[in-house]
């Protein structure tokens, strides 16, 4: 994959990723109920692109398993009710 314009569209997915990434954070930081959701989309959609440049990111798979882990179990544990946050 040395091609020039193939190394640009994959930048540009890159950035994208990275975009999708800080939205996600902001998500979290803010405490909105879909931030597990959100965060298992883009970290499949990140292991996808890392997928298919694999020759230069094989470490990035690895990287890419961590938040969806999280997302994972984030999806299996109840969230805490608005009253018992209150209540603290």
């Amino acid at each position: 994959m040395s091609n020039p314009t193939t190394l640009r569209a994959l930048g540009v997915l890159w950035g994208v990723m990275a975009l999708a990434f800080l939205i996600t954070a902001a998500f979290i930081w803010a405490g909105r109920p879909p931030w597990p959701r959100l965060l298992w989309w883009v970290s499949l959609a990140s292991l996808m692109v890392v997928l298919i440049a694999l020759w230069a990111s094989i470490v990035g798979v690895f990287i890419d398993i961590a938040p969806l882990a999280i997302a994972w179990r984030a999806r299996l544990v109840p969230a805490p009710r608005a009253s018992m946050i209150m209540s603290s």
